[in-house]
C-alpha cells in the first residue's frame, strides 16, 4: 500500500461529516431514543461508518506509512496508540469500537439500543478526537518531522 496524504484528508474529513450528523442525536433521553426506531438506525448507521473510517485510517497509515498489519479491526486502531500516532489516552477510550461495528454488523439481532445510546453520548467526542489527532500527525508528516 502506498501511503498518499490526500488519501487521510478524504477520510478524515468524511469522518467529521458523520460525526456531525451522529452528534445531531446527542442529549436525548434514553426513552426518546428506544421509542424511535428510525433514530435508532440512523445512529447505528453512522457508528458502522465512523468505525469504517477510524480502520480504514488506521490501516492507511499502519500499512503504508509503517508496513505493519493490525490482526483486526481492533488492533488497527489500538496500534495507532502504540505507534504514538494517536495518544494511548485516546486509544483507551476508543478500546472496544471495533468490536461494537462487529455486534452493529454481524449481530444486528442482539443490539442494545441503550448501548448505542451510550456510545452515541460519551463516544463522539473521542471521534472528534481521533480525527484532530489524526489530523496533527498528518501534517507532522506532511513537513517531514
Amino acid at each position: 500500500m502506498v501511503f498518499k496524504p490526500e488519501t487521510l484528508r478524504e477520510r478524515l474529513k468524511r469522518l467529521e461529516e458523520v460525526i456531525g450528523r451522529l452528534e445531531r442525536y446527542r442529549g436525548q433521553p434514553l426513552e426518546r431514543f428506544i421509542a424511535d426506531v428510525e433514530r435508532q438506525w440512523t445512529v447505528e448507521r453512522g457508528f458502522i461508518l465512523a468505525a469504517e473510517c477510524m480502520v480504514d485510517i488506521a490501516a492507511h497509515i499502519l500499512g503504508g506509512r509503517l508496513r505493519i498489519q493490525p490482526a483486526d479491526q481492533e488492533d488497527a486502531i489500538q496500534r495507532l496508540g502504540v505507534e504514538g500516532i494517536i495518544s494511548t489516552e485516546l486509544a483507551g477510550r476508543l478500546r472496544g469500537f471495533g468490536g461494537f461495528r462487529n455486534i452493529l454488523v454481524h449481530e444486528y439481532l442482539r443490539i442494545d439500543p441503550a448501548r448505542v445510546h451510550e456510545y452515541l453520548e460519551t463516544q463522539t467526542d473521542s471521534l472528534r478526537g481521533f480525527v484532530a489527532e489524526v489530523a496533527i500527525w498528518l501534517e507532522r508528516e506532511c513537513r517531514g518531522g
